[in-house]
C-alpha cells in the first residue's frame, strides 16, 4: 500500500533506492507514529529485501545501498535486580518440571551466550579429555557475528550439565547437543514461553533468557572481572556491546563509588 501510494512511478523491486527507504522511515516514524518501533521494522526490512536479491527479484546494488541505513540504538533496559535465592529457586522449578528446557538456560545463565546460538550447539562441538567435556566449539554459522566463539574453559557444573545434556541426546537421531523430551532440537521459543510463565509464577515477573545475558554481564562488572575473559567467555567479539549495551549502574557500584572518593 505505502509503495503504491507514495511511488506510483515504481513497478518492480529493481527500481527502489535508498531514497524511497528514507522516505519509508519518514512514513513509519512520523505518519505511522512509531519512532520507537523503527530498529525492528529495519531489521525485518532488510531481512526481507535480502530474501528477495536470494530469488533474483532485486539487484545486490539495492541490497548495498539499503545497508547504508544504520540500526539505531535499542532502547536500553533497566537491568532487574533479582535475588540470587530466587533465580536458584526459579531453576529448582524448571529443573523438577522441564529438565530439558533447564540445561540450556542455566548454560545461558552461567556463560552469558544467545538462546539461538545455545540451542544450535551440537553434541559433535563437544570435545574430551577422557569423560570430561573441555572445550565446545560453537562454530561460526551458529552465531549473530558469523565468527567462530569456542567456549575453552569448563567449570565443575558446566562439565556436569553438558555431560548430563549430551548422554541424554545419545539415544535419538537429533544431532544437538540439547534436546527436548521429544529428543529434538530445544527451539528458542518454546524455551522462552516456558521460561516467562515459570518466572511470573516464582518472580512475580516475566523475564527471558536474554535477562540471564544480561545478569552475566553485568555481575561480571560488578566483580571487575576483566573485559577480555568476559568477551571469551560470552563469545562477545565488539567490546562497543558490552559498554553501550550491556553496561548497568547499580546502587552497589555507585555506593562503590562514593566509598572510594571518600577523603
Amino acid at each position: 500500500d505505502f509503495l503504491s501510494l507514495k511511488f506510483p512511478q515504481i513497478r518492480s523491486f529493481n527500481q527502489l533506492s535508498l531514497p524511497f527507504f528514507r522516505e519509508y522511515k519518514n512514513y513509519y516514524v512520523n505518519e505511522l507514529g512509531r519512532p520507537k518501533g523503527w530498529r525492528a521494522e529495519l531489521i525485518f526490512v532488510k531481512a526481507i529485501m535480502r530474501r528477495l536479491y536470494g530469488l533474483g527479484y532485486c539487484s545486490k546494488e539495492l541490497i548495498e545501498s539499503l545497508s547504508e541505513m544504520k540500526k539505531p540504538q535499542r532502547n536500553k533496559k533497566e537491568y532487574l535486580s533479582i535475588p540470587n535465592a530466587k533465580i536458584k529457586e526459579l531453576f529448582q522449578v524448571i529443573k523438577r518440571e522441564r529438565p530439558d528446557y533447564y540445561y540450556p538456560l542455566y548454560f545461558i545463565s552461567r556463560t552469558g551466550r544467545r538462546i539461538n546460538e545455545t540451542t544450535l550447539i551440537e553434541r559433535k562441538d563437544v570435545e574430551w579429555k577422557g569423560f570430561n567435556p573441555v572445550r565446545l566449539n560453537i562454530r561460526a554459522e551458529t552465531t549473530k557475528t558469523k565468527q567462530n566463539a569456542p567456549l575453552t574453559k569448563l567449570d565443575q557444573d558446566l562439565e556436569r550439565i553438558i555431560s548430563e545434556a549430551y548422554k541424554a541426546g545419545l539415544k535419538h537421531k537429533e544431532p544437538y547437543l540439547f534436546l527436548n523430551m521429544f529428543g529434538r532440537r530445544c527451539t528458542p521459543d518454546k524455551v522462552r514461553e516456558h521460561l516467562k510463565r515459570t518466572s511470573r509464577q516464582i518472580l512475580g515477573m516475566e523475564i527471558t533468557p536474554h535477562y540471564f545475558r544480561h545478569r552475566f554481564l553485568t555481575e561480571c562488572g560488578k566483580a571487575n572481572v576483566p573485559i577480555v575473559d568476559v568477551m571469551a567467555i560470552s563469545g562477545i567479539k565488539d567490546i562497543n556491546v558490552i559498554v553501550n549495551y550491556y553496561s548497568h549502574s547499580t546502587e552497589e557500584g555507585q555506593a562503590k563509588v562514593l566509598e572510594v572518593s571518600r577523603v
